[in-house]
């Protein structure tokens, strides 16, 4: 019986490639776009809004029982 090294030749690289981004700390959410309740107005030109925690998501008029909000709860925690 020969052994494995005669019958498969296996080559192992470490081809390591580096993140273009600095950090792995910005999550986003995404849900329906809706703007009822929304109290920090709504810009058609910048949909995305960048929000530094949950009482900034509560105030702008998400509901605490919303999917975003929950959501959010959840990243936050991490």
């Amino acid at each position: 019986m020969d052994a494995i090294e005669n019958i498969v030749k296996v080559t192992i690289t470490r081809q390591t490639t580096v993140p273009s981004m600095k950090s792995f700390s910005e999550h986003l959410l995404v849900d329906m776009f809706d703007t009822t309740g929304m109290t920090d107005g709504f810009d058609p030109d910048h949909r995305v809004k960048v929000y530094g925690g949950l009482s900034e998501i509560k105030a702008a008029g998400f509901p605490t029982t919303g999917y975003i909000y929950r959501a959010a709860s959840k990243q936050f925690s991490q």
